[in-house]
């Protein structure tokens, strides 16, 4: 598109009633050819939302990419969030999973993939947390393994206390009174619970 066409935008995404289209302005063209990190980020974010939005799209949605920043309301969570996804989107299509692993920041994520450094945030982020939850899961089950072996070697018996009364199924008097019912702890048969003092029969 000219660039009068998309004067504060710097992508957008919208479904046209046959296909859906990605305009972009000749200014981010021409830098994204030029290896610009923006302008290959914002194309690769529009993408994201002609890949992942297609229902809202087509529900008449726009998604533009604002050149001062879109802003997502803070009560929308970030998976929810069309913007976000398109970010995460971006990163992903446009930084090799493999190089990127082996950097030790966004900065550098940033200037090795040639993309804008909100972008390489983002994918660093994840990068971090995806190698973080081996060493997460490990503790977690570290912890479950020393909680399981505590009760194990102090196993706690609940006091059951029972009524007075018998079973009508198997003659014992194992009868507890669970909610509004009484249960056998022998026979497991579950009695009504008697409004006036009548005994289990």
């Amino acid at each position: 598109m000219s660039d009068a066409e998309l004067p504060d935008d710097s992508g957008l995404t919208i479904y046209d009633g046959a296909c859906i289209v990605v305009k972009i302005p000749r200014r981010i063209r021409h830098k994204a050819f030029m290896g610009d990190g923006y302008a290959r980020y914002t194309i690769a974010h529009e993408l994201g939302h002609a890949v992942l939005h297609i229902d809202q799209l087509m529900q008449g949605a726009t998604l533009p990419r604002r050149r001062a920043g879109n802003v997502t309301p803070r009560w929308i969570p970030k998976f929810k969030s069309a913007e976000h996804q398109a970010m995460v989107f971006g990163g992903a299509f446009l930084i090799n999973d493999d190089t990127a692993r082996k950097l030790s920041s966004a900065d550098e994520v940033s200037v090795q993939a040639g993309v804008s450094l909100t972008a390489a945030r983002i994918y660093f982020e994840q990068v971090q947390e995806e190698l973080a939850r081996p060493a997460v899961a490990a503790r977690v089950q570290r912890i479950a393994d020393e909680v399981r072996e505590i009760l194990s070697s102090n196993p706690i018996s609940p006091q059951t206390s029972y009524l007075s009364e018998i079973c009508s199924g198997c003659g014992q008097q194992k009868l507890f009174p669970v909610g509004h019912k009484f249960m056998c702890q022998a026979c497991d048969t579950v009695y009504d619970r008697f409004q006036d003092g009548d005994e289990v029969q």
